[in-house]
């Protein structure tokens, strides 16, 4: 395709179409895609170029999510360009990209027409709208090219559009920057770099260049992939056996005096026990590990661990808070003023209610522990990394190996 074939200065009544594809990993990739399509929309024409009437067109695909290779991925994205009519494509994946080492954010093949984005790499805070700029810069360079003459144009065009207030709200004002800088950003930058030699054909590589800045950003960014707070259903029979433990540990006033004599300090160090045994059991009954003989290579085996841990964290941390607050509610029914005082043996405050479901509940989560086996590993592992990588490339490799050819009968 030929750019230069319409003057900048010249729109034409009827402008031809672009049509950019969007190809997102199922999950967040594919959820955070519907958000900015209408957006995507609306910019293309004034932030990369107004000759031409964009278009953009999702189609979500396991197999983007599957694999951390780009080589497969900017395979399976030339597949999609001559089916579907698209000049463009755009992938968003939700796993991490690893160069050397080196966390890479984003890559770009001009001459394949697409370009490679990892979601994760983008931390967790604002993604809609780094999602958004990170897009229309790939689109851009895309469409352009990547050489130093065309960043300064693109650069002049930025320019003018700013100054002519159509940038609608971005701020990325340098044709260079993968998303806009603002303050927070700065604590994990975002570096252009142009590759003359690669072998995946890639021209532009945007990286990370501070390993443990940038890979902490990954790391927050797979643990909201993850979604934990959809772990929450999973944690119904746990809590159910929990709290059916926990209240029947109530009609013993041993454990009204404990929550009396027992210091702030014991407590805290009592719920960090019961959170951390009800996510080691989690990972070790369900196999959540990601061990060696998974063919994950060390780094990629650790990140997804840690991610792993996370989501599981949060996940339990949300579930003891519902507990500590059902518990808060039976003490207040169950045990009156009187009772506990006579327990005691001397007069008690508000905050005795609250120690009494706070000690409750981190003895109910140790006992409930043990009801995490009741839940499917498949509901479990579904919030895993490691698991959800190998099930979307067996999902992509099952509908490739029964989609009809040419000579198939239906």
């Amino acid at each position: 395709m030929t750019e230069q074939t319409i003057p900048h200065n010249r729109v034409p009544a009827r402008r031809p179409a672009l049509t950019v594809g969007m190809l997102p990993a199922p999950g967040l990739a594919t959820d955070m895609n519907k958000q900015v399509i209408d957006d995507l929309v609306k910019l293309l024409a004034h932030h990369v170029d107004d000759r031409y009437r964009w278009q953009v067109s999702p189609t979500t695909d396991p197999l983007i999510g599957a694999q951390g290779d780009t080589t497969h991925i900017l395979a399976k994205a030339e597949e999609y360009k001559p089916n579907q009519q698209w000049h463009y494509v755009v992938c968003v994946t939700d796993l991490p990209m690893l160069r050397s080492g080196r966390l890479v954010v984003a890559e770009i093949s001009v001459e394949r027409g697409v370009a490679v984005l990892s979601l994760p790499a983008l931390g967790a805070l604002r993604l809609k709208r780094k999602l958004r700029e990170a897009v229309l810069q790939l689109i851009n360079e895309l469409h352009h090219g990547s050489s130093n003459a065309a960043r300064l144009q693109q650069q002049q065009h930025v320019n003018r559009q700013h100054r002519s207030r159509l940038q609608r709200g971005l701020r990325k004002l340098s044709a260079r920057n993968l998303v806009g800088k603002r303050v927070a950003d700065q604590f994990a930058p975002i570096i252009r770099e142009r590759v003359t030699r690669d072998v995946r054909e890639i021209d532009v590589r945007f990286i990370a260049p501070h390993r443990f800045r940038g890979f902490y950003t990954l790391l927050v960014g797979m643990v909201r992939a993850n979604q934990p707070l959809s772990l929450i259903p999973t944690f119904r029979r746990v809590l159910a056996v929990a709290f059916a433990s926990g209240a029947y540990a109530l009609i013993y006033q041993q454990i009204w005096l404990l929550s009396d004599d027992y210091g702030s300090g014991r407590l805290i160090a009592l719920m960090c026990c019961a959170i951390s045994a009800m996510v080691a059991w989690f990972i070790i009954d369900h196999h959540l590990w990601a061990r060696q003989y998974d063919r994950i290579s060390p780094l990629y085996g650790r990140i997804y661990n840690l991610t792993t841990v996370f989501t599981l964290l949060i996940g339990v941390i949300h579930y003891y808070i519902m507990l500590v607050v059902l518990f808060l509610v039976t003490v207040g029914l169950l045990v009156t003023p009187a009772l506990f005082t006579q327990a005691l043996g001397h007069d008690i405050s508000w905050l005795n209610y609250p120690r009494l479901a706070w000690l409750a509940a981190s003895i109910a989560t140790i006992a409930g522990t043990l009801g995490g086996s009741l839940e499917s590993d498949d509901t479990v592992r579904n919030a895993t990394y490691g698991y959800r990588q190998r099930a979307r490339y067996q999902q992509a490799r099952e509908a490739e190996r029964f989609q009809p050819g040419e000579d198939d009968e239906y």
